[in-house]
């Protein structure tokens, strides 16, 4: 797959397999999660083959807590966790513990959650 050298902040992504989520870009880059095939993502700039990516998504309030490290609020604070694509949705991602995300929003037991990391561009397809 042929990515632009600078994308767009707002361009959207599917992801065609399980592929992992860095914090960094890099195959040694700590692992926080895997974002699971066809769930879509907005890009950013593109790295040595790695594409910086928001991951958006709901997770169940009780599974996360406060935290104030390294500038975010909540923390993955079970074994692991869903990350939805809705409240009680579709799973899109799966976020190892001690998983650091920003709140977006509550809503009945359902917290809306956003973090950048980076995948592996050739698991990526630009939606059109």
């Amino acid at each position: 797959m042929a990515l632009p050298a600078s994308a767009s902040a707002q361009a959207r992504y599917r992801t065609t397999r399980d592929e992992n989520f860095r914090q960094q870009p890099g195959p040694d880059a700590r692992l926080l999660g895997t974002v699971l095939e066809g769930a879509e993502l907005a890009a950013g700039q593109l790295r040595d083959g790695w594409l910086d990516v928001a991951l958006e998504g709901w997770i169940w309030a009780g599974s996360v807590g406060p935290t104030d490290r390294d500038g975010h609020n909540l923390i993955v604070n079970s074994r692991g966790e869903n990350l939805r694509a809705n409240p009680n949705g579709r799973v899109i991602a799966r976020l190892a513990e001690g998983f650091l995300l920003d709140e977006v929003e509550r809503r009945e037991g359902w917290v809306r959650v956003r973090r950048s990391g980076w995948m592996w561009a050739r698991s990526l397809d630009l939606v059109s």
